[in-house]
Formats: C-alpha cells, structure tokens, sequence
C-alpha cells in the first residue's frame, strides 16, 4: 500500500452493479470483510459502473479523476475524500 494508507483509518465500500467489497484501512494494514457475514459500519461507498472499472483504478491502470469526469464512478461522500482514498492503492511515481 502506498505512504497515503499511513494517514488513513476508515472502512470502506466498493460497490458495482452485481457486488461489493467491504474492506478496512488502518495503521497501513488492510482487512477485506467476510461478504457473507455482516459487514461493520461504512464510513465511505464508492460506487463504479463495473467491477473492471474498480480492478482498474484501484490497480493504477486508469485514472479516478477521468473515471469520476466520464460519469463512471460516484460516491455517497466528498469526492475529494474518494481521491484521497484511492491514493492509498497506488504506488508513487518517481519524480521526472
């Protein structure tokens, strides 16, 4: 996980038309929820127009602002918030 996830403390949904993945970010350390037992309270759901479009921002092979631009993806919070968020999936790229 990136530096970002030092900062980051929240449980958060990945949602998409036919699932979901319910995980936790704390201290670093990431934890994926048991989808079939119930989930803790979501501090954030970002919801994408499919699974691939999640696999592919979270992987850093498309960008989550052009993504949020093109209608692909929304959230139930600030979506300066979802930016900083997905930021803990992606490594840091070398200065040029």
């Amino acid at each position: 996980m990136a530096q970002a996830s030092h900062d980051l403390d929240a449980t958060i949904e990945l949602n998409w038309p036919d699932g979901r993945v319910v995980l936790s970010i704390a201290r670093a350390q990431l934890v994926l929820h048991n989808p079939e037992q119930p989930s803790p309270s979501v501090d954030l759901v970002i919801y994408f127009s499919d699974e691939a479009l999640a696999v592919a921002i979270l992987s850093g092979l498309k960008s989550p602002i052009k993504a949020f631009l093109a209608g692909d993806f929304r959230s139930s919070g600030y979506i300066v918030w979802v930016f900083q968020t997905l930021s803990v999936f992606t490594k840091p790229r070398k200065p040029r």
